[in-house]
């Protein structure tokens, strides 16, 4: 299996439209967390991140989100490691089974591990991110992701 990888290039903000919409963000780390929120208010502050730490908090957003039909995320986020990475393993399972599958899937993390990468895809996610390390990257990171988010709405 070949796996490509790409830089890939985003549009300034005064090029795209305003995206609204949600990103569950699964991210135990309190400071990945605040890099990310900061990161994308940056770059979109219409769109709403909701975060989940844990198993417990997954399944209560995922079951509330269902039920109403009206605050279904646009986008899961998933960190592999919280901590460790087979909870990441069994997080995935949980979103594949309880979230609607139209919903995508993008693993964030900090694993440049070969084999978790085909594994990921394999399971069925959309995108394997590798955590930015200085805020620069992370609004570039954010800003691909909202232009996909802005792909979708179209």
């Amino acid at each position: 299996m070949a796996i490509a990888i790409q830089k890939l290039k985003f549009r300034s903000s005064h090029q795209r439209s305003v995206v609204k919409g949600k990103i569950l963000v699964v991210e135990d780390s309190a400071d990945q967390w605040t890099i990310l929120q900061k990161a994308f208010k940056q770059v979109n502050p219409h769109l709403q991140l909701i975060r989940a730490e844990d198993m417990q908090e997954l399944a209560a957003l995922l079951q509330e989100s269902i039920g109403t039909q009206t605050g279904l995320p646009w986008l899961i986020l998933l960190d592999l490691y919280l901590p460790r990475r087979h909870d990441g393993w069994q997080m995935l399972e949980t979103i594949q089974h309880s979230a609607p599958s139209d919903i995508p899937v993008f693993i964030l993390t900090s694993s440049t591990d070969l084999e978790g990468v085909i594994d990921a895809f394999q399971q069925g996610i959309r995108c394997y991110l590798i955590k930015p390390k200085t805020l620069p990257d992370w609004l570039e990171c954010c800003n691909v992701l909202n232009d996909y988010l802005e792909g979708r709405r179209l």
